[in-house]
């Protein structure tokens, strides 16, 4: 019979034996799984028969949305994806839900999706990257504590660079800038100084593109970034369903 279990950290090799280091479609959940503090972090693990552990799904609180956690479910099944949102969504507790694109039609009908968007994974290719130095860049601390780079001009222009997530091999970073910082070019040298230190970091950056944001793909583009065959839905997720009395 099926079961989900909430694991505890001595058993999370379980789930690293599913993830590959090397894939980018997996980077995301290994980096929750492994990476992120386990103090703000909840495996859910999927057991279709007996021991043998073939899903999951990391719960956790990060710097990507200060004010709702993150869900991204590991599944090769739509009976697991139903098992795992059901043990950890809470009724009426809105979440960010990262899940595959080609999954999209597997979730359950008490899931009440919203302010979704169809993003596409960028991985920079180190021999494609010539570093741009910009006397400009300084070091700043993000409001989650993060180190990121900016750029802050007198006439209001303005670029950051900031990480999402660094795991064991890959980093995903995301950009904010507004129209005199694009014009200036603050954004292309904030970009290019933080894929610089991850590369001395032996990381390799990742950047998650929303499908309409033409021209700053082709800013990726010209840098160095390349698209990967990588499609999440992104959403705001709603559990709409009241659960059973003494369930977990």
């Amino acid at each position: 019979m099926a079961a989900v279990r909430k694991l505890q950290p001595q058993y999370l090799w379980q789930v690293e034996r599913l993830l590959d280091p090397g894939s980018v479609a997996d980077a995301l959940a290994g980096y929750l799984t492994l990476h992120h503090p386990p103090e703000r972090t909840s495996i859910y693990g999927y057991y279709p028969g007996g021991d043998q552990l073939t899903g999951f799904l990391a719960f956790a609180l990060t710097g990507i949305d200060l004010f709702r956690p993150l869900a991204v479910p590991f599944v090769a099944s739509e009976e697991a994806l139903h098992a795992l949102l059901q043990a950890a969504l809470r009724p009426g507790r809105p979440v960010l839900l990262y899940l595959p694109f080609d999954q999209e039609d597997w979730l359950p009908e008490q899931v009440h999706l919203s302010d979704m968007r169809l993003t596409e994974i960028y991985r920079l290719d180190p021999t494609r990257f010539r570093p741009l130095i910009n006397v400009l860049v300084t070091n700043e601390t993000s409001p989650d504590g993060a180190p990121r780079k900016g750029i802050r001009g007198r006439d209001g222009a303005s670029a950051v660079a900031g990480i999402n997530w660094k795991g064991g091999k890959y980093a995903e970073i995301y950009l904010d800038f507004n129209e005199r910082g694009r014009e200036r070019g603050f954004h292309l040298a904030v970009l290019h100084a933080l894929c610089a230190e991850l590369l001395a970091e032996h990381k390799v950056p990742l950047y998650r593109l929303g499908r309409e944001n033409h021209s700053l793909r082709q800013n990726l583009e010209a840098i160095g970034f390349r698209m990967t065959t990588v499609r999440t839905l992104v959403s705001q997720a709603v559990w709409r369903e009241e659960r059973e009395e003494g369930e977990v």
